[in-house]
């Protein structure tokens, strides 16, 4: 964890190491990390699963979440959409944020179709020359024809990657990586 990242030593290579060490070490590695962070578990001197050496999988979480009172975020319980005749799925991917530059081109759609007033607010942080998306407004992406070509994509996004993955995995990590093709995502949602 302490090797800078160099010629060398890539962050992609870093990434693998991290991501490919045993579950207890590297719920370690991130805690001791976090520690020298701001957010707020910096400041706790234990944290109970950091030396838990379970593989959760998104339901396992939903499950404790429920159990526990809590309840699971609505913006992560999957709705249906169709398009052409074809049914999908679709919810957020990531934290409950209304606007983010790595959000989803769906993501957005589900925005604008399930919480409209929010949509609204982000299409108001756009101005001249800045979008949240390249080369495309909030206002482009709403209409008609360009919402049925986002969901046609996502479906077939979402056959491809079912298709190609060798085991059907259900840990959130995983989705996220496939669905964006392995884009660089956003620090607070990966925390």
């Amino acid at each position: 964890m302490n090797q800078v990242i160099s010629l060398k030593f890539s962050s992609d290579r870093k990434l693998d190491l991290l991501l490919n060490a045993n579950t207890k070490l590297f719920n370690q590695l991130v805690f001791r990390f976090l520690k020298t962070t701001q957010y707020p578990i910096s400041h706790l001197q234990s944290y109970p699963v950091v030396n838990d050496e379970t593989v959760s999988i998104k339901e396992d979480i939903f499950s404790i979440l429920r159990g526990s009172g809590v309840g699971v975020p609505k913006y992560y319980e999957e709705i249906d959409f169709e398009v052409d005749g074809k049914v999908g799925k679709y919810a957020r991917s990531r934290s409950g944020c209304y606007f983010c530059f790595f959000q989803q081109k769906i993501e957005w759609v589900w925005l604008y179709e399930q919480h409209p007033e929010l949509y609204k607010k982000a299409a108001e942080f756009e101005k001249e020359g800045y979008t949240w998306n390249e080369k495309e407004s909030l206002g482009d992406l709403t209409q008609p024809d360009r919402v049925n070509q986002i969901k046609r994509d996502f479906l077939q996004k979402q056959q491809k990657v079912a298709e190609s993955r060798e085991e059907n995995s259900d840990l959130l990590m995983y989705k996220i990586h496939d669905l964006n093709e392995g884009e660089e995502g956003c620090a607070a949602c990966f925390i």
